[in-house]
C-alpha cells in the first residue's frame, strides 16, 4: 500500500511522461501515463503505465488560459480534466496534502495550455503495459536506471 507521500513521488517519477487515457470512476480511477523512455526499460516495444487510484476524495484541473484575459477554471468532471492529453511537469504536496500536478496541454484546440491536477486519494497502484502490477521498489530501480545511464 502507498503513502500519501508515496503518491506524490510516484507520480513524479513519470515526468515528461503523457497522461493520455483514464476508465473507471473516483472509486477506482485508472490513468494511463504514456512514458515510453520508462516503459520501455520493462519490456522492449512497451510504451505506458497505467496508474490505478482508489478511493479519490478530491481531483480537478485548474486551467492556465491561453489567452491572458481569461480566467482560469476549475474542471471537476472526469471527462472534462482528461478530455486533452496531460503532460507531466513536476508534482508537489500542499499545507492540504493534496498532490499537485503542473501539466502542459499543447492541443491548440483547447482555451488553455496547461494546468494543476489537484488530487487526494487514498491509495496508488501501476501496472505496466501488460497490466503487470510494479512495486513502488522497482518503479524506482527503472527511474535509477534511466537516468544512471546518461
Amino acid at each position: 500500500m502507498t503513502t500519501e507521500r508515496d503518491i506524490c513521488d510516484i507520480i513524479s517519477i513519470f515526468h515528461d511522461g503523457i497522461i493520455s487515457a483514464y476508465s473507471g470512476d473516483k472509486d477506482r480511477l485508472t490513468v494511463t501515463i504514456d512514458c515510453e523512455y520508462l516503459a520501455e526499460h520493462i519490456e522492449s516495444g512497451f510504451g505506458k503505465f497505467f496508474i490505478q487510484l482508489t478511493n479519490v476524495k478530491e481531483l480537478d484541473l485548474t486551467t492556465w488560459p491561453r489567452n491572458k484575459n481569461d480566467l482560469p477554471r476549475t474542471l471537476s468532471a472526469l471527462e472534462y480534466i482528461f478530455q486533452a492529453d496531460l503532460e507531466i511537469l513536476n508534482v508537489e504536496q500542499n499545507e492540504k496534502r493534496e498532490k499537485v500536478v503542473s501539466c502542459l496541454q499543447l492541443d491548440p484546440n483547447f482555451d488553455y495550455n496547461g494546468g494543476d491536477l489537484r488530487i487526494i486519494a487514498e491509495e496508488l497502484r501501476i501496472f505496466d503495459q501488460n497490466k503487470s502490477e510494479i512495486s513502488v521498489d522497482q518503479l524506482l530501480a527503472l527511474a535509477k536506471d534511466y537516468w544512471g545511464s546518461f
